[in-house]
């Protein structure tokens, strides 16, 4: 099983459910998809600068002018989540799924395993949900994740077994 990381990165519950699928029996593997700059992107950091985001009311985060605002108030490093997490997402995202595709790769080649699942956190869910689209898992499991960029796609799943969680919601 690959478990991929919500926006914070490898959190205690990752390393959790990580454990706990090892437990099971499952060979399971968490990569880092902040690997490239670990330093910078840790839940702290990325926790910080991402609540000061989320205050900006919903109809201005994706305005130049409040995200401008915003950034002139962060430090260099603050900046540096915020073009990748926010300005740069889709090209963030994009390279976070070929590095799920490379470790599906990798897994696939180093160790004698006879099917393969991936399961994701919300904006892991939302990766997984695309990398299950380019590569032929047996089962995804997507807890609140987006759907993949072009819907058609879904068509590409292999998956006998797939599963959609998305939070309970309440009536007004």
């Amino acid at each position: 099983m690959i478990v991929i990381h919500e926006i914070f990165g490898i959190t205690e519950f990752i390393r959790n459910v990580a454990r706990r699928l090892a437990g099971l029996g499952y060979l399971a593997i968490a990569p880092n998809l902040y690997s490239r700059r670990a330093d910078v992107f840790t839940e702290q950091n990325i926790a910080g600068v991402m609540r000061r985001f989320w205050s900006l009311p919903p109809e201005r985060r994706a305005d130049p002018k409040a995200i401008g605002e915003l950034m002139s108030s962060l430090s260099p490093i603050e900046r540096e989540i915020v073009q990748e997490l926010v300005v740069n997402r889709d090209a963030t995202e994009e390279r976070m799924v070929r590095d799920i595709v490379v470790t599906y790769n990798y897994v696939k080649s180093t160790y004698r395993v006879e099917r393969m699942g991936i399961i994701g956190f919300c904006m892991g869910a939302g990766l997984a949900f695309e990398a299950s689209t380019r590569v032929p898992f047996d089962a995804s499991v997507i807890y609140y994740g987006r759907n993949p960029k072009n819907i058609n796609d879904i068509a590409r799943i292999k998956g006998g077994r797939y599963w959609l969680f998305t939070p309970a919601r309440t009536q007004p």
